[in-house]
């Protein structure tokens, strides 16, 4: 099972996708917790959690930037965390690149990577407007993934 946080962003969807796409855990479900009290027996039994938990332990299978000291959690985030755990056990994945960095800036609050427009008009602004209509966490992890799928494809095409 993947753990990640309700009404998830597209850190804890990149981060998800990651782990189910290129880390051999398509078939894990995945559990949406309240970020700020998740229940420790089920992150205990969890094989994996992501944007949550308050940990940074990738031999665990824990990716969570939010406990990190002040501006320090905003140099990393989990999509970026899982994506460098990834790099390091296999090297066909660099054609994500630019899909990595586009969540990591987003996320972070940085304009690079084509992140202000992306929250305007690109895959950021997209999953916040899914999100006014209020779906359940599956339905946006679903969309997110699906988007997520379409960007690899073209970026492996291109590669």
């Amino acid at each position: 099972m993947i753990i990640t946080h309700t009404s998830p962003d597209f850190d804890a969807i990149g981060a998800v996708w990651l782990l189910k796409r290129y880390g051999g855990m398509a078939d894990a479900p995945v559990a949406f917790v309240n970020t700020g009290s998740p229940a420790p027996a089920l992150l205990t039994q969890a094989d994996a959690v992501v944007d949550t938990g308050r940990e940074y332990d990738p031999a665990r299978l824990r990716f969570d930037h939010h406990q990190l000291p002040g501006a320090a959690a905003n140099e990393t985030c989990a999509t970026l965390q899982v994506f460098q755990w990834l790099t390091t056990q296999r090297s066909d994945l660099t054609h994500l690149n630019p899909l990595v960095a586009l969540i990591y800036a987003g996320d972070t609050g940085r304009a690079d990577y084509g992140a202000d427009w992306s929250r305007q008009v690109g895959i950021h602004a997209l999953l916040s407007s899914l999100k006014a209509t209020r779906p359940s966490d599956a339905a946006l992890l679903a969309y997110g993934m699906g988007l997520l799928d379409a960007l690899a494809e073209h970026l492996e095409t291109r590669a």
